[in-house]
């Protein structure tokens, strides 16, 4: 095709021989050719000489030959040379990816808004979509991998929760994504709301798949009704056996979270493993059957995994309330260290019972004593304090 244009043609002129030129030799690998091309296509400000150069500032960021910084900087230069077509849109996706890399959430989201905000309601409005669909995976990518990234994940669903729905697919994979991030930052209802949103429009298979995660977020925030409700009304005809477990577990959690133990204890008949005996264990717990509760918690904590937290720390509240002193020191012993730096720190110290060096226990009127000694102590800090 390219030998048929003659150079006085159509296209000898305007960049768009060099364009092609340049595309051709990027599908034959041949990167330094293809960068000529471009070179030579980009001298001209009009609409083939932008793409061109689009396509240069990938290329040269695809093969490390310029860093983000240097990007940014040739891509804010397009972005306001040119305006309206594909060239802004493609400018503008390359632009917020670039920010992306270079941790500017801030700026990324601005471009993910300008992409919806200024080509969503035009003809085109669903190929610039589909084009800020690439920049939405790679901002999300990075919030998933950096830490502390929960008020940016909140940002983007709060100032461009529309755009996010109408970029995603059918199966609202990036809304999901984004789900999870509220939800391990701590905005559950934030999270809750977005996949019932999802589960409103998901069918078959992928609405029971947003049933269960919106089931989990929901029991996160201590709302077991809604959690089994949530089950109930997306729990699809045939699931598959795992995702069977999956909604049988959470189901039995929802049922321990609000006290039913006897319908908790229903919902795990058959079910093996140490999700399934914590959430029995739990259960037992909560009615209050401490000796069962504290048993329970002794297998979980002498299977060959290491003990979780939780796990531990009930294990000792369920002894201490059964009575059993000897079960609370041996756990105090044996997973003190366990604890540090947990929410339970310092909890087994605190239910073992208080020896004195000669290793018997401590009389009540010598604990009143170092109780006052500490409040006296306490006073004089306080008037130090004082100006």
């Amino acid at each position: 095709m390219l030998e048929m244009i003659t150079l006085d043609g159509i296209g000898s002129t305007d960049g768009r021989l060099d364009l092609f030129r340049g595309r051709l030799a990027e599908l034959h690998n041949e990167t330094a050719e293809a960068l000529t091309h471009y070179k030579r296509a980009a001298a001209l400000p009009n609409l083939y000489g932008h793409r061109a150069q689009v396509r240069s500032i990938e290329l040269r960021l695809a093969s490390g030959a310029l860093d983000d910084p240097g990007a940014i900087a040739e891509l804010e230069s397009l972005r306001y040379a040119w305006r309206g077509g594909d060239v802004e849109t493609d400018a503008l996706a390359a632009l917020g990816a670039a920010y992306t890399r270079v941790g500017r959430i801030d700026a990324a989201l601005d471009i993910f808004g300008l992409l919806g905000r200024r080509f969503g309601a035009t003809a085109r409005g669903r190929a610039a979509l589909t084009t800020g669909r690439g920049l939405l995976d790679a901002v999300i990518g990075h919030l998933e991998t950096t830490p502390g990234s929960a008020l940016d994940a909140l940002s983007l669903q709060v100032r461009y929760g529309r755009t996010v729905a109408l970029t995603d697919d059918d199966a609202g994979t990036q809304q999901r994504r984004l789900a999870r991030l509220l939800a391990r930052g701590g905005f559950t209802l934030e999270a809750a709301r977005l996949l019932h949103t999802v589960a409103e429009t998901a069918r078959g298979a992928e609405r029971a798949a947003v049933g269960l995660e919106l089931a989990r977020v929901l029991l996160d925030a201590g709302r077991g009704t809604e959690a089994l409700a949530v089950l109930d009304h997306t729990a699809g005809p045939a699931p598959d056996a795992q995702a069977a477990e999956r909604r049988a577990l959470l189901r039995a959690e929802a049922f321990a979270t609000e006290g039913e133990a006897m319908r908790a204890f229903d919902a795990l008949r058959g079910l093996t493993g140490p999700e399934a005996a914590r959430i029995r264990a739990d259960s037992l717990f909560r009615a209050g059957e401490w000796p069962a509760a504290r048993a329970a918690y002794a297998q979980l904590l002498g299977g060959t995994d290491a003990p979780l937290p939780d796990d531990i720390a009930f294990h000792a509240l369920a002894a201490f309330r059964a009575g059993d002193d000897a079960a609370v020191t041996a756990a105090a012993e044996r997973h003190s260290t366990a604890l540090a730096g947990t929410r339970w720190a310092g909890l087994l110290d605190a239910l073992a019972a208080p020896l004195d060096p000669a290793g018997k226990p401590l009389s009540s009127a010598t604990v009143s004593g170092q109780l006052a000694a500490a409040d006296a102590l306490a006073g004089v800090l306080r008037r130090w304090k004082a100006p």
